[in-house]
């Protein structure tokens, strides 16, 4: 799992220079990958609403900023988003 876009990258050059590939040889998911021009993502993501987490912290921290109670733990949904870099269930491997 990579955390970022970059960080995947990266881990996509180190695995070519060793010869290896997505998704035969090995699978990766990062977090919010950006996908303007491909009807397929290049990399299997998890799809974060950042607006919304924003959104969340700054109504923590004016909770907090004003003694109210908070809760230290949100949700916010997400979604995978099947990209190259993984099986998505119906290939074989």
């Amino acid at each position: 799992m990579a955390a970022e876009r970059f960080a995947a990258e990266l881990c996509a050059k180190a695995a070519a220079e060793l010869g290896l590939s997505f998704p035969k040889n090995i699978e990766m998911i990062c977090f919010d990958y950006e996908d303007t021009f491909l009807s397929q993502s290049k990399y299997t993501h998890i799809l974060q609403d950042e607006e919304k987490m924003g959104a969340v912290c700054v109504e923590m921290l004016i909770k907090r900023i004003n003694n109210e109670n908070i809760t230290l733990r949100s949700t916010v949904k997400s979604k995978l988003i099947i990209g190259n870099s993984t099986f998505d269930g119906e290939q074989s491997q």
